[in-house]
């Protein structure tokens, strides 16, 4: 499994109103308040020390997550991310109160790009659009949170206050969009993300340990 369906899943957010359509680049200007703020936001719980375990669907292989040191990038506090899959970092995470971000590389040419997984307080219906260069070609992903205060059973835990954000990833050529992949993220209050279903990369929540 490459380091992008790893922790992309996604391939893992400023103000938008409730049911109106935003679309932007993510990660505006650093501020003091955005640069001072990292982790520690509901549905985003990831904090140096963090372990999160996944079950590959298809293979039902275990991997997990390890949440390390602080460090700044382009302006910007995130928490590093390793998995047991990689001995090099895999992603980064951060919050600001507003949305839960994912920094992560694409393997192909060892870029990074951000994509804003969540809207933190955000309500059924809220939509969202990250606009993100991969290989150098524009890709839109579309969020829409469908389901706010879901509960949902995987591996004998129940999960309660689960957000469910239905994702459609979008192709841009020379302005006119064509879909190429749809799929949901279901991210606990408590536990972060707890099911993805990324066509060839669904996983599922083992175990947390925030």
């Amino acid at each position: 499994m490459n380091k992008f369906k790893l922790l992309a899943i996604a391939s893992v957010l400023l103000l938008s109103q409730a049911c109106e359509k935003e679309t932007t680049e993510p990660d505006p200007t650093p501020t003091e308040n955005v640069t001072g703020r990292v982790v520690g936001c509901d549905y985003w719980p990831y904090n140096t020390g963090s372990e999160i375990t996944f079950q590959q669907v298809s293979d039902s292989s275990e991997y997990t997550i390890t949440c390390g040191n602080e460090t700044t990038l382009d302006g910007y506090k995130w928490i590093e991310a390793t998995s047991t899959l990689s001995a090099t970092a895999v992603g980064y995470y951060r919050c600001d109160g507003d949305y839960g971000y994912l920094r992560q590389q694409n393997p192909q040419d060892n870029s990074y790009f951000t994509i804003r997984h969540l809207k933190i307080d955000g309500a059924a219906n809220d939509t969202w659009t990250d606009i993100v260069s991969l290989n150098g070609n524009p890709v839109h992903y579309e969020h829409t949170i469908s389901e706010i205060n879901g509960s949902y059973e995987i591996h004998g835990v129940t999960y309660n206050d689960v957000m469910r954000i239905d994702v459609v990833g979008y192709s841009d050529f020379q302005g006119t969009l064509f879909p190429f992949s749809a799929y949901e993220e279901y991210i606990s209050k408590t536990a972060g993300l707890i099911w993805s279903t990324v066509p060839g990369a669904s996983i599922k929540i083992v175990s947390h340990n925030f």
